[in-house]
């Protein structure tokens, strides 16, 4: 008898179920026909939308089929088709009761969707593919009889707060020496970001372990800089990480052995001030059109729209959105708050987009409910580029620089668009003059007005 091996798997943040047998051209053709399937070449499989999963249509479509569970996948409890360690299919409905707001979350089969609209306050989330209704004992009783009806167990638990992913720790060097604690702890009273303390504490245990057995005391400015000469810069190192190898030693050296390095005994390098590369226009709302998904529309829109850093996206709170004030706040850096206007468009799509994906905390969540990553905002930004036809590489920060040099062309004041960005000298901001394209029009070219 012909086998499929059954298992869940999360794709694209959606929750799929993937079909796993060995080749069989009728079984293929089978699958194929199948609604929402599609074909995995990473996984080498077909796999369907789990609420698409009923386990007696396809008994009865797939004749002389057995299914059987992969005990190595665990099955979501929200799914609709859940499956069992027994490695038979269990068919379950979960819902999930948010008691601070006084909902129930739950995925519904397809053909019991009519009897669940019927329910008080009944409700579609596309983002998160899960269905809501007003936590009353009228609606449960009434659940109960809509999972009755389909030949479904009903599973009530109540909504906790998954635990936050933890950092993963990049260390320089395979045998590392770690910092002396006092150095963390120094930097956590700091109130420094967590980000940095993780790079800090990785540039100094580089350094010890470069440097094990030395005495500093006696010996460290020459130390420091033959490691700074031989293992950063002639390692080809970009400037930004020669300095914060420099920032990292100078402060270690100031907390544990109460030393400070002067300027001329351990010089920065002169940094470069390259011009800021932008988008047009035009070309920002190409971006916006190409790209379909709800989430990475709204994360293109912020960036650009509130002129924002990548990390100060992926920080926003859902608490951190003002609708009657119309106001975002931002936490920028060095733990500084400032507002900035959404504007009436983006409100909209905001509000939009948290009654389909329901975020619990941050605004824009990745896994396990924790805050996005920056590393996917870049790759959503690119993506969206290439697919709208600009050539060049474009990065979340040219949005933002493309938020202030459009700004500075309609002729808004340079101090209002100093404080939207939260730049703190308008020395930064300034630099934006050097490529407005209505300033450099100011200045004509010689060659037009030769007859060449």
């Amino acid at each position: 008898m012909k086998t499929i091996i059954l298992e869940t798997a999360s794709h694209r943040n959606e929750q799929r179920l993937l079909l796993k047998f060995d080749y069989d051209s009728i079984l293929i053709e089978k699958v194929k026909k199948l609604k929402g399937v599609r074909w995995s070449q990473s996984r080498k499989c077909w796999h369907i939308p789990v609420e698409n999963f009923v386990l007696n249509e396809f008994k009865e479509y797939f004749k002389d089929v057995l299914f059987e569970y992969n005990n190595s996948s665990k099955s979501d409890s929200s799914q609709t088709a859940c499956l069992n360690n027994t490695g038979n299919i269990e068919e379950k409905i979960t819902i999930n009761i948010n008691v601070s707001k006084n909902i129930f979350y739950a995925s519904i089969p397809y053909e019991l969707k009519e009897q669940f609209k019927r329910l008080e306050g009944a409700w579609w989330h596309p983002g998160a593919r899960l269905w809501s209704a007003i936590n009353s004992k009228e609606n449960l009783e009434q659940m109960e009889r809509i999972a009755l009806s389909g030949g479904y167990t009903l599973s009530i638990i109540n909504e906790g707060l998954k635990p936050k992913t933890a950092l993963p720790s990049r260390g320089i060097v395979s045998k590392r020496i770690e910092p002396d604690p006092r150095f963390e702890r120094f930097m956590l009273l700091q109130g420094k970001k967590e980000s940095t303390i993780r790079q800090y504490k990785s540039y100094i245990s580089w350094f010890l372990s470069e440097n094990g057995g030395i005495d500093f005391a006696n010996n460290s400015i020459e130390q420091i800089q033959k490691f700074i000469h031989e293992k950063v810069i002639n390692q080809h190192f970009g400037q930004s990480q020669q300095n914060g190898v420099i920032s990292a030693i100078k402060l270690y050296f100031l907390v544990i052995y109460d030393m400070v390095i002067n300027t001329e005994d351990i010089p920065r390098p002169r940094r470069e001030r390259p011009l800021p590369k932008v988008i047009s226009e035009d070309e920002f709302v190409k971006m916006v059109s190409v790209t379909k998904n709800q989430k990475h529309k709204l994360i293109l829109l912020l960036l650009y729209g509130c002129g924002l850093r990548r990390g100060e996206l992926c920080q926003i709170k859902v608490e951190d959105i003002d609708f009657e004030r119309e106001m975002i706040y931002i936490k920028g850096k060095g733990n500084k708050y400032r507002a900035v206007n959404p504007g009436n468009k983006l409100l909209m799509l905001i509000s939009k987009y948290i009654k389909s994906y329901l975020p619990e905390h941050y605004l824009i969540e990745g896994t396990n409910k924790s805050a996005y990553s920056g590393t996917s905002v870049g790759v959503i930004v690119n993506r969206a580029a290439k697919q709208s036809g600009i050539a060049r590489r474009v990065h979340p920060h040219m949005l933002r620089h493309s938020y202030a040099t459009h700004h500075m062309e309609r002729g808004i004041e340079l101090r209002l668009i100093q404080e939207t960005m939260g730049h703190a000298s308008s020395k930064t901001t300034e630099v934006y003059t050097y490529v407005s394209r209505k300033s450099i029009k100011k200045m004509p070219n010689l060659l037009d007005d030769l007859k060449i």
